[in-house]
């Protein structure tokens, strides 16, 4: 007796493979530019390095209109539960917040997805000065991208001029 003939074996084979291939044509258009909602549930990490780790900023865009920017060389700007406390750099670490409207979040969602935020990348080229790392979920899209790409690393730059420039480190004797 074959087991495609049993009726229930049967209608979760067909439904498994229709589940795969509605996922799979899903993402493959994932990275087509679309209008984004102005969505309390859009949210995007952002992570903007230089090569020679000057400079590290991490950007959390939430669609209820919350953006928080860290920057510094500490731990924490990347991990919130970091625990070497006793690193060197641990207190070099700066951290702002601004509320926008969901209007406004929205636009700036919508310039991220138009500069290709949810592209898919095969390989970066080498020798980038500047990498923008990010993922997120944007209307039920779900994505993470490292960039090189100038459009979007200018889209980036410019959420970060929202925020004062960073503080002056006092000099070590």
């Amino acid at each position: 007796m074959s087991l495609l003939r049993i009726p229930s074996l049967r209608s979760a084979l067909f439904a498994s493979l229709l589940f795969v291939l509605t996922g799979c044509t899903t993402w493959m258009n994932s990275d087509t530019p679309f209008q984004v909602s102005a969505s309390s549930l859009n949210w995007t990490e952002i992570l903007y390095s230089t090569s020679d780790g000057s400079q590290v900023v991490r950007i959390s865009l939430i669609g209820n209109g919350q953006i928080v920017m860290r920057r510094g060389k500490s731990s924490r700007v990347l991990d919130e539960f970091a625990t070497d406390v006793e690193s060197e750099t641990w207190t070099d670490i700066e951290r702002d917040e601004i509320n926008l409207s969901r209007k406004e979040v929205q636009q700036i969602h919508q310039i991220l997805v138009n500069r290709g935020a949810l592209k898919r990348v095969k390989k970066l080229p080498p020798g980038a000065s500047t990498v923008v790392q990010m993922h997120g979920k944007i209307d039920d899209k779900v994505f993470a991208r490292v960039s090189v790409d100038p459009p979007l690393i200018e889209a980036v730059e410019s959420i970060i001029a929202f925020f004062p420039p960073p503080k002056a480190k006092p000099q070590q004797k």
